[in-house]
């Protein structure tokens, strides 16, 4: 956290702090001694919530996402409501809370898709005074207008919409990513991915970004929006603190 702190960052993400059924808020945890740690470097955090290992792993069609949504969202309802109950010493630097559910294009390709999860939001919203954040990506399905579009109606519920920038993943071609980037609303954050891929034989192996990929990342995004780098791991600051594997 010094590092970070000195590298002139000023605020940190914790993407969850339960994974399945793992844990991570007991006295001695990790997460526990981060927000400590955070604390001391005067740097605010965004907690996440509980996410679901299997988000992944399916196959989605509209409906059967727009029902995992829902029983996510009333998942992250529980945990807002228990959280505070059963770590009452939660550091007052916990700015807010982070949803750790990507939203993609099958989630926005209509209207009453789009509104139904505003609604989901403006909810979830409702049961915590702090602010929350989401992420969204983009895989091409919807062309950047449209995508546009969706992300102005959610914006509306409240909650903070960050867009991952698609650097890393490459999952949609250059051209729409630009495209993309130059319509997008300021008031959306801008989620850089610090990494790349690195793969063989058709397997993704994420590499860190190099200075050059990061610093070209970076050129293509409008000043207006605020940013967040995905993640400390692939950062130099992290060298022989956060390895990844081979």
């Amino acid at each position: 956290m010094s590092n970070v702190r000195q590298a002139g960052y000023k605020q940190l993400v914790v993407q969850w702090s339960q994974y399945g059924e793992q844990h991570f808020l007991d006295s001695e945890s990790p997460v526990t001694l981060l927000l400590d740690a955070a604390r001391e470097q005067a740097l605010d955090v965004w907690l996440g919530l509980s996410a679901d290992p299997e988000q992944f792993k399916h196959d989605w069609t509209r409906d059967s996402r727009r029902s995992y949504v829902e029983s996510q969202f009333a998942n992250f309802a529980a945990d807002l409501k228990i959280l505070p109950v059963n770590y009452p010493e939660l550091p007052q630097n916990v700015a807010g809370w982070f949803i750790p559910l990507e939203l993609f294009d099958l989630d926005l390709t209509s209207a009453a898709s789009v509104l139904h999860l505003k609604h989901q939001l403006q909810a979830l919203q409702q049961h915590t005074k702090k602010p929350i954040m989401i992420s969204v990506f983009a895989n091409g399905q919807l062309a950047p207008i449209l995508f546009r579009k969706a992300l102005q109606q959610l914006q509306m519920s409240g909650v903070q919409l960050w867009l991952q920038d698609g650097s890393g993943a490459a999952l949609v071609s250059p051209d729409y990513r630009q495209e993309l980037l130059a319509a997008l609303d300021c008031d959306v954050g801008l989620i850089v991915e610090a990494f790349r891929d690195g793969s063989y034989d058709g397997e993704f192996a994420a590499r860190s970004a190099s200075s050059t990929e990061l610093q070209q990342a970076l050129a293509e995004i409008k000043p207006c929006h605020n940013v967040l780098l995905f993640s400390l791991r692939y950062l130099s600051l992290s060298d022989a603190l956060l390895p990844l594997k081979d």
